[in-house]
């Protein structure tokens, strides 16, 4: 069973570093296209598999079959997160990417690939969450603001337009109680505190969870049937383009949650 692409799940597992066989305990795992990647219990950031587009972070563009540290990143980060073909990091409480960045999935101002982890522009610090889709990536700041940046074609960003966007921007006209995100392929999702979830971007599945396919809306929708007691969501994309679900808590939906 090969490793998909595959959203953030805690773990507790061994890896073994390819510059020295010492084993490092994980406890955070991401994965994207071809790479995957692991917080240890310290902090530090691991990757291996495919780098053609300098996913892992390592300062190169060659692949690995055993995990190496992320540029600088031995210890101190938070949470990792991984998209097609780029990661991100919490990291002091800022968000650091790095890989492709065809569409400014890295934040930095630029579409330039970068393979070492790169600052997203505006977000050195107050930041408590993340979350990556296939070209698109999101943030959430400690006043509970959602920020998204990257590929925008099917409205993911969630800011009114439908404008690929290099650096960070504020999702409109959205509540400040958001305390988590997740990225699907070309859409997006938070769960506010008050126990609401909001989606926007691609609906073609339905994966909005507002009752209605094939409109993507110009804004954030409400989920149906959720309300108070939701207290985790997570998205997942798919390469092959066939599935594109949500899952909410334990409820998952093709249009609405049952």
């Amino acid at each position: 069973m090969r490793c998909l692409s595959i959203y953030v799940l805690a773990v507790l597992s061994t890896l073994v570093a390819e510059s020295a066989f010492t084993p490092v305990q994980a406890r955070l795992i991401a994965g994207g296209a071809g790479h995957t990647c692991a917080l240890t219990d310290v902090g530090g950031v691991m990757c291996w598999g495919a780098n053609h587009s300098g996913q892992l972070g390592d300062g190169t563009a060659t692949g690995r079959l055993t995990p190496v540290f992320a540029f600088r990143l031995k210890r101190g980060a938070g949470a990792v997160v991984a998209g097609w073909l780029h990661t991100c990091a919490l990291v002091g409480g800022g968000v650091k990417c790095w890989g492709a960045n065809n569409k400014g999935q890295l934040g930095d101002g630029t579409k330039t690939d970068r393979n070492i982890p790169t600052f997203v522009k505006g977000l050195k610090s107050g930041v408590i969450a993340i979350a990556a889709g296939h070209f698109h990536t999101c943030a959430v700041t400690d006043r509970r603001k959602a920020m998204c940046w990257g590929e925008n074609r099917r409205r993911q960003l969630g800011d009114g337009t439908a404008g690929d966007q290099v650096t960070p921007v504020p999702v409109k006209d959205f509540p400040r109680k958001v305390i988590a995100m997740a990225a699907g392929s070309l859409h997006t999702c938070a769960l506010l505190s008050t126990g609401r979830v909001k989606c926007w971007g691609d609906n073609d599945f339905g994966q909005l969870g507002n009752g209605a396919t094939d409109t993507f809306p110009q804004l954030p929708v409400d989920v149906i049937k959720l309300g108070k007691g939701t207290t985790a969501i997570a998205a997942r994309h798919s390469g092959r383009g066939s599935w594109f679900n949500v899952s909410v808590a334990a409820a998952s939906w093709r249009g609405v949650p049952r």
